[in-house]
């Protein structure tokens, strides 16, 4: 932050010795000046600071402030012609404080004049542009110093990490460049957003630009999965395709999967392949009726880079079967029967018929066993009562559970 001096005139003081010739209508052939010198921010005086005025063609006076910051200086009539004065705090660095000629009260024993401001040695100001990429692993980054704080810059450079406001603690690189123009490579990690600031270091102090945001290259493969079909209660195939190697080989890609959302490969997967190339790949040993997340992988040399997710709930697992209508009916006994058509990815162990005189019969009541696996299959309902309405469905077990067919009832003989 700039410092600043003001620079103010005390007020008016009685007449002295240095009165010189007045003349006829009251003007003086040397006016006085008088005023102090503060520092702006914390009110206090400084001394040991050189004024002077000047006009385009020389120094017409100059003094030093004194230990209460307070200068004097005399200046002829027939000097002070010009539209400005020129201020500084020493020999070799001055800055220039323009002042209308025609306001003064030029001519009199002692003139107050305008406020000056000082500007004070202070930390460098700068600012920072976007970086540029230059390379798969770099970054040119250029910086501007706005303001040296008049004082010569030892060091400039830029600062860099993943915290909003990086420091020289932080990664620091130094620019070879002596301008107030500089730039200087970068090179940080891969896949990661950076903060990015300028510094310049003075005899005062070190300062920071504003922090400018970027992201790296991710030097990672990309990736995507496009589709997933053919689900069944064990197994899903998914289709996907690694688009780009990241600039490097790509070494495997694959699925990964998870009851979670946004599986990795520190969950289930399984390698697919290698290289830039699309691919098909049947995921198996799933459970029934549960619903997986899954993501296609790709790995290079350096890291592993995930695809789009997607969800897939199997099927359930369980078999279908039909209940065929009664073929026959004769004395305590009828012929039915049905037909398992799915078996839901297990094989099935168990079918027939199961019957009574309440509906809707299970496995737990009355029940024939009548072959196993997919197709049809006849059964005999025995030791019926004559008279009695009964109910009846076939079913179909397998290794996930038993379903049944649609209700049928007759009346025995």
């Amino acid at each position: 932050m700039k410092k600043f001096v003001i620079l103010f005139l005390i007020s008016i003081l009685f007449f002295s010795s240095c009165i010189k010739d007045p003349g006829a209508y009251g003007y003086y052939n040397v006016t006085t000046f008088r005023g102090v010198v503060i520092e702006r921010f914390s009110n206090k005086p400084l001394s040991n600071i050189l004024v002077y005025v000047a006009n385009t063609q020389e120094v017409l006076a100059k003094a030093y402030t004194d230990s209460l910051g307070c200068f004097s200086m005399e200046i002829p009539l027939d000097k002070l012609t010009s539209d400005y004065f020129i201020a500084t705090t020493n020999e070799s660095r001055y800055q220039t404080h323009y002042i209308d000629y025609y306001r003064l009260t030029v001519g009199s024993q002692y003139q107050n004049m305008d406020t000056l401001y000082f500007e004070m040695q202070s930390i460098p100001e700068l600012v920072t542009v976007e970086p540029i990429g230059s390379g798969e692993d770099s970054f040119d980054c250029y910086g501007f110093i706005v303001s040296d704080g008049y004082s010569p810059i030892i060091e400039r450079g830029f600062v860099y990490d993943t915290i909003k406001y990086p420091t020289i603690n932080h990664n620091r690189v130094v620019s070879n460049d002596v301008l107030y123009e500089f730039h200087a490579g970068i090179s940080p990690l891969p896949n990661k957003k950076y903060y990015v600031r300028a510094y310049a270091i003075n005899e005062i102090g070190i300062n920071y630009s504003d922090p400018v945001a970027f992201n790296s290259h991710s030097n990672l493969p990309d990736v995507v999965l496009s589709e997933v079909s053919n689900i069944t209660a064990t197994s899903v195939t998914c289709d996907g395709e690694v688009t780009s190697d990241g600039g490097r080989k790509v070494l495997s890609y694959g699925l990964c999967w998870s009851m979670s959302p946004q599986p990795t490969m520190k969950n289930s997967h399984a390698e697919a392949g290698y290289g830039v190339e699309s691919f098909s790949f049947e995921i198996t040993n799933l459970l029934p009726s549960h619903t997986y997340y899954v993501r296609a992988y790709a790995q290079n040399e350096n890291g592993v880079s995930y695809s789009n997710q997607m969800v897939v709930t199997t099927e359930n697992g369980l078999p279908e079967v039909t209940t065929a209508a009664i073929r026959s009916d004769l004395a305590s006994l009828a012929v039915a029967g049905g037909e398992v058509i799915l078996d839901g990815g297990f094989p099935v162990i168990r079918r027939g018929i199961c019957f009574g005189t309440s509906p809707m019969p299970t496995i737990s009541n009355n029940h024939t066993v009548d072959g196993s696996g997919l197709g049809s299959f006849v059964s005999q309902m025995t030791n019926l009562t004559p008279g009695v309405t009964y109910y009846y469905r076939a079913y179909a077990t397998n290794g996930v559970g038993t379903v049944y067919g649609d209700q049928r009832s007759f009346t025995a003989r």
